[in-house]
Order: structure tokens, then C-alpha cells, then sequence
């Protein structure tokens, strides 16, 4: 990453940019969902590497906070963030039925269930919880962390709600 800051001076920002992301956030970006109840140290290196390419994008120095840039600027999420995102997204296309087929009857809404249409769950938008105990899965399976990032957003941005 530090050659391209050799080079930084004659490239575009969108350019840059385009490089970058191709260089190095793609690669943070790649199976980032296995990451989901890693440790705080992982996340946190991984952090460390997007930090530095956004400041080798925008030319922030080291004693400027970085963290208002990458939202604001590059328009990118931090990395705990980022992982409950994809796992939403892939959530929500096992709901809409557009995932693979085997990730299809994992992710059921509440509302397709027979009778319980009119419970609160149902209302709020929440997922099916398997009958099975949660013990047999590991608490980073997509079975489990699915349901507890799904289930914890905010009511509006539930798929039933629009």
C-alpha cells in the first residue's frame, strides 16, 4: 500500500480511489461475515488497515482523526459496522428468496409462519428462531448471528415495514 503513496500526487481522488478500494478494501470486504463475534484485537487491525488507506486516499495526516473522513468522504462503514451490514444483506435476500439455494429456509419472517400473523414479532418484523437450540450452532454461525443482527435493528428498517 505505502508504494502507491509514491504515486499518490499524480492520480485523480477518484482515481486514487478506484485503486485503493480495488487494492485494499476489497480485500478487507472479502468474507468479512466470518468476522462477526471475533475478537475486538481482529476488528480493530482490520480498522487499522482501512484507516491508513483512507488516509493515504484523502492525504490526512496521522494526528487528524480519521473517523469523520471515512463516513463523510469515502462513504465507507467501520468494520464492525460493515459486518453486521453484510450479514443483514445476506439476511435479507434468504428473506426476499433471491440468496442460494442453500441458505433458502434458514431466514423465515414471523408473518410466514400459520398462526402467528398477528403477534407482536410478526408486527415488528423479527425472524424465526429455530426450535433447536442455539448450543448447537456456533454463536458465529450464520444461523445465530443472522437472527441477532436481523432482530436487533430498528423496527423501520425491518423488510416488512418498506
Amino acid at each position: 500500500m505505502w508504494q502507491l503513496l509514491s504515486v499518490r500526487q499524480s492520480l485523480a481522488f477518484d482515481t486514487l480511489h478506484s485503486l485503493v478500494c480495488a487494492l485494499i478494501a476489497s480485500k478487507v470486504d472479502y468474507c468479512n461475515t466470518i468476522l462477526y463475534g471475533a475478537p475486538a484485537y481482529v476488528v480493530q487491525r482490520l480498522q487499522a488497515v482501512l484507516n491508513a488507506a483512507a488516509r493515504l486516499i484523502t492525504g490526512t495526516g496521522l494526528s487528524e482523526h480519521i473517523a469523520q473522513i471515512l463516513p463523510d468522504t469515502l462513504y465507507w462503514l467501520p468494520i464492525s459496522q460493515w459486518i453486521d451490514y453484510k450479514i443483514a444483506l445476506m439476511t435479507y435476500s434468504c428473506v426476499c428468496g433471491t440468496s442460494p439455494a442453500y441458505f433458502h429456509g434458514i431466514c423465515r419472517p414471523v408473518t410466514s409462519v400459520e398462526g402467528r400473523v398477528m403477534l407482536r414479532s410478526a408486527i415488528c418484523g423479527r425472524l424465526v428462531e429455530p426450535r433447536t437450540s442455539v448450543e448447537c450452532y456456533s454463536p458465529r454461525s450464520f444461523h445465530v448471528a443472522a437472527l441477532s443482527v436481523c432482530n436487533n435493528l430498528p423496527r423501520h428498517l425491518h423488510s416488512d415495514e418498506g
